[in-house]
């Protein structure tokens, strides 16, 4: 019981796993060495961020709102840089040359390199029949990975910033603001224009609860049918979901979508 408070599983692991070790038949080896630290690092910043507001009241930290801010922008940053992980990792699936498909950039070391989900994304609008599988699972997400790329670039590109509502109430709030001073807004009901205000919490769970759907669901299926294409076989159970992922953070999130129900895929029968 103390192992599946403080792990989650982690079926994307999994199969990546086999993967390297050719369990399928594969004869790629795929470089994820980064991935783990990466997730790890958006993990963490999801356990600051929860210790200081939750329905729930657990953590030591509770209101304690003076670097919400700084750690909701950083949390975005970091989504946006796993993303681009698993962006790497497909992009390895498939021959190094592709006509007009990105090819990983950065240093000469492979750990240093990555490539832009965005970018990917572009490839499958211009070429969908190239990989139809491909192509539907980022259709499939795109509008949760338009809202993380806009977010990320307002604030590492112009200049954008968290701006904290009623920091000292129960349920906390936020916006992205601009270096203008200009908010988003939309127009309520009775006419007025508002300012589009964001529960923190809803949204740091739901997005961490959307990223491992993503990773343990969504490209899991995308890897295994891109498999089976191929010829290669995986067995009648498929990927068990036995590999566990551990870190500060995780032990949180599980008790925090335990009360909410948000996440049950990561229940194990008892």
């Amino acid at each position: 019981m103390e192992e599946k408070v403080h792990s989650i599983k982690m079926p994307f692991f999994e199969v990546l796993r086999n993967l390297s070790h050719h369990h399928f038949g594969w004869c790629h080896k795929i470089s994820c060495h980064t991935f783990s630290w990466s997730l790890t690092r958006v993990f963490e910043q999801y356990y600051r961020i929860i210790n200081v507001w939750n329905p729930y009241c657990i953590g030591d930290n509770h209101q304690n709102s003076i670097f919400l801010a700084n750690d909701i922008e950083s949390f975005i940053i970091r989504l946006r840089i796993l993303l681009n992980e698993v962006a790497f990792i497909i992009r390895q699936l498939y021959p190094n040359q592709v006509r007009g498909m990105p090819s990983p950039k950065g240093e000469r070391r492979t750990e240093n390199k990555e490539i832009s989900i965005n970018d990917l994304r572009k490839f499958t609008l211009k070429n969908p029949d190239f990989d139809p599988k491909l192509t539907e699972l980022l259709k499939r997400n795109k509008d949760w990975l338009d809202i993380l790329r806009k977010q990320r670039d307002d604030i590492v590109h112009y200049k954008s910033q968290v701006q904290i509502f009623e920091p000292d109430k129960p349920k906390m709030t936020f916006a992205i603001m601009n270096p203008g001073g200009d908010y988003p807004t939309e127009r309520a009901q009775d006419g007025e224009i508002r300012i589009v205000i964001t529960p923190v919490f809803e949204f740091v769970n739901s997005q961490m609860v959307s990223l491992l759907i993503f990773l343990n669901q969504d490209v899991v299926e995308f890897i295994m049918s891109m498999i089976v294409s191929k010829g290669f076989k995986y067995g009648e159970t498929g990927v068990s979901g036995s590999t566990r992922f551990s870190c500060t953070g995780v032990a949180l999130f599980n008790l925090i979508n335990e009360c909410s129900n948000a996440y049950p895929r990561n229940r194990d029968s008892q």
